[in-house]
């Protein structure tokens, strides 16, 4: 357990670090299990999106290369006041960009 609280530290720390860095006005708000909550405006949501991905997957297994789990970022976003019924799911384009996926 104590190992899962460290990389989730790196985790935020990293991905704040790096948000700050690009002065971007996302703020992480919560580490929830395995899980980040952002407070990211729309136009940013794509990057912001990208850094999670490189600090939850890249930096991670960069930090502690003998991490043999796979290591993935699944995505859904809800609108502010928005519900958990109406969360929409977000994934990499052919051309590795975030953007919401279509609703099937």
């Amino acid at each position: 357990m104590l190992m899962r609280a460290k990389v989730d530290f790196f985790e935020v720390a990293e991905h704040q670090r790096a948000m700050d860095k690009r002065k971007m006005r996302a703020k992480l708000i919560a580490e929830i299990h395995d899980a980040s909550l952002g407070d990211v405006p729309d136009e940013e949501t794509p990057e912001y999106l990208a850094l999670a991905e490189d600090c939850m997957v890249r930096r991670v297994r960069k930090a502690w290369p003998w991490l043999v789990v796979p290591l993935e970022v699944k995505v859904e976003c809800s609108d502010v006041g928005g519900n958990w019924h109406d969360k929409r799911k977000w994934g990499k384009g052919e051309d590795g960009v975030w953007r919401e996926l279509a609703k099937a």
